[in-house]
């Protein structure tokens, strides 16, 4: 879509089943989606082609991510793994593999040099991009975690649940600094806003900050009323993605 006009610009159709999530390459010229199909593609943002499929999940993949150079491609599935791929040729380069449950989403961090999956069994895990080592394993969740997010930094990792909560973990330890507690609601993604003061989560009724010096909004599946420091947003699938 046109950011200033909403007038529709390129669609981009070819998946099979339902797109779960659609990014666009660091520098704008190539998109990614991850579908229901157990398949990624990368398209010309400007042409709407197809340019690689990557292909290697045996169930639905979730998540799909550009690193921060935009050379590698990320990919979390439903057949408990993670995979980094050579975006440029589709090659399959290293496989994440440690979660017991579906994986829900993945991350670069900052400098590409760490990965951060977020899964069904109630944990998020960080990885040595290279090597596929665990690095990190974040648990205290109770439910479904949905999202984890590094900081711009990389210091502090975000993950959100579905039971409810937020936390705020250390990098480095994996101790946990912050719990955000909402309403009783699902919590579905979690993202840090850079360069603010205040913390808030996005749900019917609460409001929380953190006693540290980093900035979050944390977005649920409610929809809430909007406040200068908290937003929501839904999500939908489609087989066809549009930007």
């Amino acid at each position: 879509f046109d950011a200033s006009t909403g007038e529709v610009l390129k669609s981009f159709t070819g998946h099979q089943d339902f797109v779960n999530s659609v990014v666009f390459s660091p520098v704008g010229d190539y998109v990614l989606s991850a579908s229901d199909d157990e398949t990624a593609m990368m398209w010309d943002a400007s042409s709407g082609e197809v340019l690689i499929v990557f292909r290697g999940h045996g169930r639905f993949v979730d998540s799909a991510v550009f690193s921060p150079e935009g050379e590698r491609v990320l990919t979390a599935a439903w057949d408990m793994t993670a995979k980094v791929w050579n975006a440029s040729t589709g090659e399959a380069l290293h496989e994440f593999a440690g979660h017991t449950d579906h994986i829900s989403s993945v991350v670069f961090s900052p400098t590409g040099e760490r990965v951060l999956t977020a899964s069904w069994d109630h944990t998020a895990i960080m990885w040595d991009a290279s090597t596929g080592e665990v690095l990190q394993r974040f648990a205290g969740h109770s439910d479904v975690v949905n999202s984890a997010v590094f900081s711009p930094t990389g210091d502090y990792v975000l993950t959100a649940s579905y039971d409810g909560t937020a936390i705020l973990w250390e990098t480095s330890n994996g101790k946990v600094l912050n719990t955000f507690r909402g309403s009783g609601l699902h919590m579905t993604s979690a993202v840090f806003l850079p360069k603010r003061n205040a913390s808030a989560t996005s749900t019917s009724t609460t409001s929380m900050t953190t006693s540290s010096s980093t900035s979050t909004s944390i977005t649920t599946s409610s929809t809430s009323t909007s406040t200068p420091s908290s937003s929501t947003s839904t999500t939908s699938s489609s087989a066809t993605t549009t930007t």
